[in-house]
């Protein structure tokens, strides 16, 4: 791979990133290696698509969203002990294999939680509208904004869009930034109603609104759809 300095630096990045993480439901690195203004990965092959192709309109079964669901929070859980948060987290960043096993890739936005905690890179916000905690457009992020994100996937999976749409990215930053998450069943009538509640808290304008770890929102949303089965 070559390009400009900042994308190469992002590259080396995830490759030093990603080499600390081994967990079967994230993305495998074998090498990273460097030759002149070249640089490579050898990544692990996943044979499959990415979680992209199996959202639909409606959303999904309780039990298929949450067989999605509970494997990202493993990777996510993984890594947050790790010191390590994504921060780019979306359908288009997660691979789901002929069998449904769910692999979590593209560790190039991730940073140790002790170091370098803002997302704005010489005045350049990094991240998937959409998908982006509030408080990454100007603050300090930790591990509560991967939440937002997987928040933000459940709603896709489960309600069939994501809490905030809109053509214009700019319209849908402000929206997440201004107004709280319009309640899932909006979207799906029939969505128990423990399910939604941990769907909002996880989308909550404010981190200290969400769960103060990974684990423990993957507990909260594993006791909501247990109880509604």
């Amino acid at each position: 791979m070559y390009g400009k300095a900042e994308h190469r630096d992002r590259f080396i990045r995830e490759g030093q990133v990603s080499r600390d993480l081994t967990h079967p439901n994230i993305v495998r690195l074998y090498r990273l290696d460097t030759h002149g203004d070249y640089v490579y990965l050898a990544l692990e092959l996943v044979k499959g698509k990415t979680l992209s192709s199996r959202l639909q309109a409606g959303g999904l079964s309780l039990p298929e969203a949450w067989s999605y669901l509970e494997q990202i929070f493993d990777g996510l859980v993984y890594a947050h002990d790790k010191g390590l948060v994504h921060r780019d987290l979306k359908p288009g960043n997660i691979m789901v294999t002929d069998d449904n096993k769910v692999k979590v890739m593209d560790f190039g936005l991730a940073r140790r939680r002790e170091v370098d905690k803002t997302i704005t890179v010489t005045g350049v916000v990094l991240g998937t509208p959409g998908y982006m905690a509030p408080e990454q457009i100007s603050e300090a992020v930790d591990p509560r904004s991967d939440q937002y994100a997987i928040g933000v996937i459940a709603y896709e999976l489960l309600a069939g869009r994501r809490p905030f749409e809109n053509e214009d990215a700019m319209k849908m930053i402000m929206a997440a930034l201004s107004s709280p998450a319009p309640d899932p069943r909006t979207f799906r009538a029939d969505l128990p109603e423990a399910v939604a509640q941990v769907m909002l808290r996880l989308v909550s304008r404010q981190p200290d609104d969400r769960y103060a770890t990974m684990a423990e929102a993957r507990e909260a949303f594993r006791e909501a759809i247990t109880a509604s089965l």
